[in-house]
């Protein structure tokens, strides 16, 4: 994952702070127990760019990974080829060494 910065949402009403990052090749992991009723929805970027242009996605983070992709690094992330985005996030990943 490729970190985009660090936001805080409602300013005047909470300190802490949202940490955003775009993943590239994500999968499930086999080892992993569901503890919460929690349902994991994949959503294709055509249907997902349907649900912004009708109003039917109301995750504010969503729409700001979405600009600073474009801010930070010059990639739609809805209509850029996927191998181009994947090049360019992992290029920012952190060298961990």
């Amino acid at each position: 994952m490729a970190p985009l910065g660090s936001f805080r949402l409602k300013m005047n009403r909470y300190r802490g702070l949202e940490h955003v990052f775009v993943g590239v090749g994500a999968r499930p992991d086999p080892a992993w127990v569901r503890r919460e009723a929690i349902e994991v929805v994949t959503v294709p970027r055509p249907r997902f760019r349907e649900m912004l242009a009708d109003g039917r996605c109301e995750q504010l983070g969503a729409l700001g990974v979405l600009a600073l992709g474009r801010l930070e690094w010059g990639l739609d992330l809805l209509e850029d080829p996927l191998d181009l985005i994947e090049r360019v996030v992992l290029s920012h990943i952190p060298d961990r060494s």
